[in-house]
């Protein structure tokens, strides 16, 4: 739980959702990736290859991906190595 709604009764009974294809067909990726636990998906998903395994390593086949993370959610991978 991440905490985004105070109660269950404040969560949306609705919402929109995006396969991979069509976030692959965007022409500009902007992920923000907060909090320490994310922090093992960051690590997985920048250092391995593209694998169905992890699914957020297709993201790697995008030209134009800007990912803006956190101190916590970089706490595990060399971030210099990415710059």
């Amino acid at each position: 739980r991440e905490g985004w709604f105070p109660t269950f009764e404040d969560v949306p009974t609705q919402a929109i959702t995006m396969t991979i294809h069509r976030i692959l067909q965007s022409k500009t990726i902007v992920a923000a990736i907060p909090y320490e636990v994310k922090a093992v998906a960051v690590k997985k998903s920048f250092e391995n290859e593209v694998t169905p395994l992890i699914p957020a390593t297709i993201l790697k086949n995008h030209p134009n991906i800007t990912f803006y993370l956190d101190e916590d959610s970089a706490s595990l991978i060399d971030v210099e190595a990415y710059q």
